[in-house]
């Protein structure tokens, strides 16, 4: 994986068998590549993130593990995906918007199935939900980054249950 600034289209039109004027008449430009392969992986995660949620609250900590089964089955997509991010934390870089709108997206659904949960009593009404919601993805993105860089020493489906765990723990009503 070498990222958007490391790939040019001559590269990934080799890699995928096809010329690079293929490539072009397909999308046209590297930027539009970049957004079709970005849009994709979200299509692709958006049935799983809403399994995950189901019906929020506290069942959601213990589902957390089938976003780290999904992503170890994909890890090229998982690597590739958490070095556009990095790529595009400047506002000027081609996809900075997409990011921006994806975090604010996520950060409002773990809010809303923690809002839920709290609804009906199963968390305690004075946890933070909007912080509680910037933690668990920020945990997410640490514990994966952590498991791309090292995944002999981190095991990423048993590092998403344990912060489920720890979270219900933390956030459950008395």
């Amino acid at each position: 994986m070498h990222g958007y600034r490391g790939t040019g289209l001559a590269g990934i039109a080799t890699e995928v068998g096809i010329t690079q004027a293929g490539l072009r008449h397909h999308f046209g430009s590297k930027e539009a590549l970049l957004e079709a392969v970005i849009s994709h992986r979200s299509r692709q995660d958006a049935s799983l993130i809403a399994e995950i949620i189901g019906d929020g609250g506290l069942g959601m900590l213990d589902r957390l593990h089938l976003l780290a089964e999904h992503n170890v089955k994909r890890a090229g997509l998982s690597q590739l995906f958490t070095i556009l991010v990095a790529e595009n934390l400047l506002p000027r870089n081609p996809t900075h918007d997409f990011f921006v709108q994806r975090y604010r997206e996520l950060r409002d659904a773990m809010f809303r199935a923690l809002h839920a949960g709290q609804s009906r009593g199963e968390i305690r009404p004075d946890a933070d939900l909007p912080l509680v919601a910037q933690r668990l993805i920020a945990t997410l993105d640490g514990l994966q980054t952590q498991w791309l860089l090292d995944p002999d020493a981190v095991d990423l489906v048993e590092s998403y249950r344990e912060l489920g765990t720890s979270l219900r723990r933390e956030l459950r009503a008395p």
